[in-house]
């Protein structure tokens, strides 16, 4: 068992010795033989890139008009959308550039009011309203189908240590990304490229995709946890009458000790770490709902069934040793449960 710790803690994968630990003790309390191996389960694989992305809306300011727009601040706008760089940026800055045009549309069609250039003026006033109807996908390119949020679902050879390292830098990022989507979507088009594409870099190291591999491991272990328990129901008693035994109080102290010392108290943290990480995440996931593609939503569905599985595994092997603690007198609050 040492050298097993040992060649585990070596290969930094500390979570999945702690769960292959517990299965062994539990089969040799139990006088069960374990499972010689444990049916594992893929964390759900996020879609290609091309398979999230939104069509854009393009510009429907002619090249004669554009001319006309000169004196604008819009004018710029539309010179770099329509630039040579313009129609090959990242999606990032595609969104800026899609603020920047809502931002300053409608000085500009004061001003073409003003001047009595009634047909410009009316030719803006459209294009406006279909940047402000695309706003929602354009943001959704740029974040939920993004590089940057890919590598944010990324999931790890090793959970290591997780989740004792990382995670707040990547929670405050999502935290003021998700804001300023809230923030666009209301109206209020001002943004800061620069701090913007620094929090979304940012993302590229987030630990999400740990959180995925940490419940796969949770659900396909506990899983093979709660046969060793079922497999022994189905044989002889543990105890007899009711009354604890030797092995019954050896089954206890390593359910007391590996699972609820050690187990529940790392899903504790991990299921902290889901809560910060996922609420802001989850906050903007619904605001941008209606301009997600079929794949992204059919990859959001597995996901969050998966997710789930870091609070509902643990329940249900709760429900499953609790019969055969029962079956000794030990289950929790029977007077020789703390003996």
């Amino acid at each position: 068992m040492l050298c097993l710790a040992l060649l585990c803690g070596c290969q930094g994968d500390a979570a999945q010795f702690r769960y292959e630990d517990y299965n062994t003790r539990l089969a040799r309390s139990l006088k069960v033989e374990a499972a010689d191996f444990v049916d594992t389960v893929a964390p759900a694989r996020r879609p290609r890139k091309r398979d999230m992305l939104q069509a854009s809306v393009g510009s429907t300011i002619s090249m004669i008009d554009f001319l006309k727009l000169y004196h604008c601040k819009l004018g710029e706008v539309i010179g770099e959308r329509n630039s040579v760089l313009g129609k090959v940026a990242p999606d990032s800055q595609r969104l800026f550039n899609d603020l920047a045009f809502l931002q300053h549309a409608p000085e500009c069609i004061e001003q073409l009011q003003a001047e009595q250039n009634d047909d410009l003026a009316e030719k803006l006033i459209e294009a406006n309203a279909s940047k402000r109807a695309s706003l929602a996908a354009s943001i959704a390119n740029a974040t939920l189908a993004s590089d940057e949020f890919s590598g944010l679902w990324r999931v790890p050879d090793a959970l290591g240590e997780y989740p004792s390292t990382g995670g707040s830098v990547a929670i405050n990022d999502l935290n003021y990304i998700a804001a300023e989507v809230d923030r666009w979507l209301s109206g209020d088009f001002t943004h800061d490229p620069e701090r913007f594409e620094k929090a979304l870099g940012r993302l590229r190291y987030g630990g999400a995709g740990s959180l995925l591999a940490s419940a796969t491991l949770t659900y396909s272990q506990l899983v093979a946890a709660n046969r060793l328990v079922s497999s022994r129901l189905e044989q002889r008693p543990l105890c007899y009458q009711g009354k604890p035994s030797g092995q019954g109080r050896i089954f206890r102290r390593v359910v007391d000790r590996f699972f609820v010392g050690d187990i529940q108290v790392w899903l504790s943290r991990v299921n902290a770490q889901r809560y910060d990480l996922m609420e802001p995440y989850l906050r903007m996931e619904k605001q941008l709902e209606e301009v997600q593609s079929p794949a992204y939503r059919q990859w959001r569905l597995e996901r969050s069934r998966q997710l789930a599985w870091l609070s509902s595994a643990p329940r249900e092997h709760v429900r499953t040793i609790l019969p055969l603690l029962e079956s000794c007198g030990l289950a929790p609050g029977s007077p020789q449960a703390g003996e």
